[in-house]
């Protein structure tokens, strides 16, 4: 699933830029829905005055979703007034191809657009791989997005009523040597989302067996998971 919440910041002498996305892949995927736990900043999305800053509307998420998987690009209108230069390809891949896939579409909640993916996995080691590839949409050439943000929600646990799931989410960044490195966890108030390493590799799932499961269609800070990234990166 992803989320809104999204922050474009760039620079705006070399157009390099911010940018906040919101990703999950996990087992089973729902949006969580709790209004004592709102919707959380991103600790990590910060820009200095130095760069513009911007967001992706809701349109950009609808335009997103409608265009996954086609190899094309969506011109991002939450652009800062044209002063980020951005274009995003969203792809998707299924590790098996008996994976159940239930959903993904954009939803509304609380006014705010968010990508709600939601699968059935055969085996615990299936995944869904969602990449977001970022150009110029001057140049088309690939950008490097400095100081990128991301937050998940509905990392969850569940082991009643039949459904037994434990979502592990990893978000993973290309640098500009081609490398792919993880984000830095971001601490968010009231989450019961932790950072760590599984035979998957690191990422974000639920603090404990204990912790509630999340409720349904809300961007709570309960069931929210952020990163950040150090170096600049051209997709996510």
């Amino acid at each position: 699933m992803y989320t809104s919440q999204n922050y474009l910041c760039s620079y705006l002498r070399s157009m390099s830029i911010y940018r906040v996305f919101i990703l999950v892949a996990a087992v089973i995927i729902l949006f969580n829905s709790n209004l004592s736990y709102a919707l959380a900043p991103n600790p990590g999305a910060v820009c200095s005055s130095s760069f513009s800053q911007g967001s992706l509307t809701n349109a950009d998420y609808t335009n997103l979703v409608s265009a996954v998987n086609t190899n094309n690009y969506v011109s991002i209108a939450g652009n800062a007034a044209g002063s980020i230069p951005l274009q995003i390809k969203m792809t998707t891949v299924e590790s098996s191809t008996s994976t159940v896939r239930s959903n993904f579409g954009v939803i509304t909640t609380s006014g705010t657009n968010a990508i709600n993916i939601r699968r059935t996995f055969p085996t615990t080691s299936d995944f869904t791989d969602v990449t977001l590839e970022f150009r110029n949409s001057i140049t088309t050439q690939p950008i490097f997005l400095t100081n990128v943000a991301l937050s998940a929600f509905d990392i969850d646990y569940a082991n009643s009523n039949g459904n037994t799931f434990d979502d592990f989410v990893q978000i993973t960044g290309v640098n500009e040597s081609g490398a792919t490195i993880a984000g830095t966890f971001q601490q968010i108030t009231g989450s019961n989302i932790i950072f760590g390493q599984s035979p998957q590799g690191q990422g974000l799932y639920t603090r404990t067996t204990a912790d509630p499961n999340c409720p349904a269609k809300d961007l709570g800070t309960q069931c929210q998971g952020s990163v950040q990234f150090s170096q600049p990166v051209s997709s996510v």
